[in-house]
């Protein structure tokens, strides 16, 4: 075990990062970041699969790697993390998705991104995952962060967690986004995509609550003269849809670096979901200056705010509307591309990671 002897001792579990930067990753790893560079005298463990965190870990002096082998939501974990945990030695340990291991015996302070599986389940255990694994653990953790105000009511309500012990935690935006990326790197980043000029872009998957295809309607219904960039995995029921969609360029994944150019080139960003925990393409949509038309559904009214465009999520119709003004409007996009970059400035990892340690100081008290 490395660190400074008198350092205090902070665990976090970062095996959901395994090197592609999805939403999840991205805030345990820009947050464990933000927070060892803003506490340089603590010492922050992080568990972790193949190797993922070995480059931060060659940047920042007090932030270790702590191998261990079990996927997360297996029986594995519970054997083998609470012992690693045990052998670490930490003052407290931050679980910072769902996946909450049982047998953690020092202080405990959890994350909750959000309540899809609740909500959504697919499998028929979620719903009991949630009110037998996950609850009484929140009950027993020193503090409970979650991404949006919504999602704190979301475990009043369901869940039965006393709000007084639900700290809320913003997300933090990618400077990068909001530097101006070069015309010729647009014009290259269209090429190698196959995208027309003036593209929408919707980044989503196919599970139902991201509400892809009442967006493939809407867009249908409006026909622009334009194309849909939409970022999605593969699904058979996707497929079939998108063999007489209109002029719809799915991709399957887009690089890190690639993201500035594919927001800044983007005349609108689209995110049509029944249920997010924050929404983070929209915060980093307009810090790059990309007007967004969001779901009235969820966090993400509070993300959005007045200043983009929200819609009915189960009216494609409303949609399609929006879509037609928004595309012949451009002083209207020019002024939420303006109000939008505004918005995001308070969105830093920074200040996502001073409200980290606070809740940690509370914890350890």
């Amino acid at each position: 075990m490395g660190g400074n002897q008198g350092a205090v001792r902070i665990l976090i579990d970062g095996r959901m990062f395994r090197g592609r930067m999805h939403g999840l990753a991205r805030y345990v790893f820009a947050t464990l970041q933000a927070m060892a560079r803003g506490a340089p005298d603590w010492h922050f463990g992080v568990l972790e699969r193949e190797g993922a965190f070995a480059d931060l870990a060659a940047e920042l002096p007090n932030v270790e790697p702590v191998p261990v082998q079990a996927d997360p939501f297996t029986l594995a974990e519970h054997l083998e993390l609470p012992r690693r945990v045990a052998e670490w030695n930490p003052a407290l340990f931050h679980a910072p998705t769902i996946a909450v291991p049982s047998g953690i015996r020092c202080r405990l302070v959890a994350t909750v991104p959000d309540l899809t599986p609740f909500h959504f389940p697919r499998r028929g255990w979620e719903r009991l995952y949630f009110r037998w694994v996950l609850a009484p653990a929140l009950r027993r953790a020193r503090g409970v962060l979650v991404y949006s105000q919504h999602t704190a009511g979301d475990l009043v309500e369901n869940l039965g967690i006393l709000r007084e012990r639900i700290t809320v935690t913003g997300l933090g935006v990618d400077p990068a986004l909001a530097r101006a990326v070069a015309p010729a790197a647009l014009v290259d980043l269209r090429k190698r995509l196959g995208l027309e000029d003036g593209y929408v872009l919707c980044l989503a998957n196919p599970k139902p609550h991201k509400n892809v295809e009442v967006l493939l309607k809407a867009w249908d219904k409006a026909r622009p003269q334009a194309d849909l960039a939409l970022v999605c995995p593969r699904a058979a029921w996707l497929d079939e849809v998108l063999v007489s969609a209109h002029r719809v360029r799915r991709l399957d994944h887009v690089a890190e670096e690639d993201l500035p150019a594919l927001y800044q080139g983007a005349r609108l960003l689209v995110i049509p979901s029944l249920y997010e925990g924050f929404g983070l393409p929209a915060a980093e949509a307009m810090a790059a200056g990309t007007p967004v038309i969001a779901a009235r559904a969820a966090s993400l009214p509070e993300v959005v705010g007045q200043d983009g465009w929200l819609f009915d999520p189960k009216d494609p119709a409303d949609l399609a509307w929006a879509l037609a003004n928004l595309l012949h409007d451009p002083e209207r996009r020019a002024e939420l591309s303006r109000r939008g970059r505004e918005r995001a400035a308070r969105w830093t990892w920074e200040e996502a990671a001073r409200t980290h340690l606070r809740v940690y100081r509370e914890a350890l008290r």
